[in-house]
């Protein structure tokens, strides 16, 4: 199975710009065979917690919004998953979007917060597995450094761990010390994809990252620009298109 990270910089709520970038890199992650892509947390909005209360939609209303996006994965058979804030009754989640040929749109909603982030967002608690060719875990920033959570993923079946994050130089740094340690532990493959630019109060530093199930780094993206991040989990190979 090959899975892609797309490491993509947010124009903060520009959702009609955001979207037509995500159909950009859907195509080109499209020539090159990915089965899934995966974009950085909130992608759609850019990482903008004070502005989430505003954009965030409804499960109801997110299906006519963005259905281009099921549009595309039935058309490359491609599981999609961009990030955006769900409004669910008084709550709003930080979740991903998950789009599947021949199945329902799914929502994954970060499940661990960050003190900062709980004045503006509300913890998901449904359980996710995107079951394709292997079983995949999403996590989403904070809570992909959380040992509980990829412990947990495991004893659940995971056999790919993919985390969404937006992440500052610090955050990254400690994600590219982390992540070699974990995916060797649990013996379990990990992406990382990260955002690029201005987030909020912070410049999300890139570096998306692949790393195997013996903790070798199999390839990373810069720090500043965009681009796609491709692993092949059958040859453990990796490739970077710009």
């Amino acid at each position: 199975m090959k899975i892609g990270a797309a490491q993509i910089g947010s124009i903060p709520g520009n959702l009609e710009k955001q979207v037509d970038k995500h159909i950009f890199w859907i195509r080109k992650a499209a020539e090159a065979s990915c089965d899934l892509l995966c974009f950085p947390e909130l992608s759609l909005t850019g990482y903008e917690p004070k502005l989430a209360k505003d954009l965030a939609l409804s499960k109801e209303e997110i299906q006519p919004k963005f259905k281009v996006f099921q549009k595309l994965s039935e058309e490359f058979q491609m599981i999609i998953m961009p990030g955006f804030p769900l409004r669910c009754d008084s709550e709003i989640h930080i979740s991903q979007l998950i789009y599947q040929p021949g199945k329902d749109l799914e929502f994954y909603s970060k499940q661990i917060l960050h003190e900062d982030e709980k004045t503006f967002f509300s913890e998901g608690v449904d359980e996710v597995m995107i079951c394709s060719e292997m079983n995949i875990a999403p996590a989403v920033c904070y809570e992909s450094l959380q040992r509980s959570h990829i412990s947990k993923a495991k004893r659940n079946g995971a056999e790919f761990y993919l985390a969404s994050v937006a992440k500052s130089e610090v955050g990254t740094q400690n994600a590219l010390s982390y992540f070699p340690k974990v995916s060797s532990e649990f013996q379990i493959p990990v992406l990382m994809v990260n955002a690029v630019g201005n987030c909020d109060d912070f410049v999300a530093s890139g570096r998306s990252g692949v790393w195997n199930k013996n903790g070798d780094q199999k390839a990373q993206l810069s720090s500043n620009s965009e681009a796609l991040l491709l692993y092949d989990s059958v040859s453990d190979a990796a490739e970077i298109i710009n």
